[in-house]
């Protein structure tokens, strides 16, 4: 779980940092403020507005990485978060793809 809490950290910070961007670019080019509201409300809700499919692909690389390679078994919270992409207490992450990362040569 170590290195998907670094993935997640490293994509996070740089998601904010893009948007930081795009928002201030939107500042300097609007002088309405409220068209220029409007606009960047619009940007903030499309960029949260699936926030985790890409950390689900992720999640199912390092899980089928894990299964295949590692010699310590995850727990049993991580292995569920791993497998269906959510906690067992949380509900809102994208389904997996199914897709094998690491296919047999």
């Amino acid at each position: 779980m170590r290195l998907y809490d670094l993935i997640q950290r490293e994509m996070v910070d740089g998601e904010n940092y893009f948007l930081g961007k795009i928002l201030t670019i939107i500042d300097a080019s609007i002088p309405d403020a409220e068209r220029r509201k409007g606009l960047k409300d619009l940007i903030k809700n499309a960029r949260y507005e699936h926030p985790n499919w890409r950390l689900r692909r992720v999640a199912e690389i390092i899980n089928q990485f894990g299964e295949k390679y590692s010699k310590v078994a995850a727990s049993e919270e991580e292995s569920y978060f791993l497998k269906k992409g959510e906690w067992p207490r949380d509900k809102e992450m994208a389904p997996p793809s199914n897709e094998n990362y690491f296919p047999e040569d």
